[in-house]
Order: structure tokens, then C-alpha cells, then sequence
């Protein structure tokens, strides 16, 4: 939630600079969006195959808690 928390700063920010015409820091703060969007997918990415790994792993006890639920 950090990375999303701070995307929306930088939004924030970034609205700003335009209303003023600040040229600089729109081009600075566009780098900081785009890195904080690629942060934000990687981690995603990485949850996606984590949360994979879990759900093999957890299958054949959720199989076998079935087993056990009807005998």
C-alpha cells in the first residue's frame, strides 16, 4: 500500500506542476510515476507466483481435510 499511497501523491503533485506550467518537475515527477508503476507490477508479479506456489502446496492437505470432513 506504501507504493500506492505514494503514486497518488505524486498524481497530486504532478496535477500541480501542470496547473503552474512547471515543465521540470513534470518531467521529474512523469520518471517517478512510471518507476512506482513498474515497482508496483513487479510486486505484483511476485505475488502472483508466491500465491501460485502456495495454493499447489496447499491443495493435497485441502484434499485430504476433505477426506477427513466425510468420514
Amino acid at each position: 500500500m506504501k507504493a500506492e499511497k505514494e503514486l497518488e501523491g505524486l498524481y497530486t503533485d504532478i496535477e500541480a506542476a501542470s496547473e503552474c506550467g512547471d515543465g521540470g518537475a513534470i518531467a521529474t515527477l512523469s520518471q517517478k510515476i512510471h518507476a512506482c508503476k513498474s515497482e508496483m507490477e513487479t510486486a505484483f508479479k511476485q505475488l502472483e507466483s508466491v500465491n501460485l506456489k502456495y495454493e499447489r502446496r496447499k491443495a493435497p492437505f485441502d484434499l485430504r481435510m476433505t477426506e477427513l470432513d466425510e468420514d
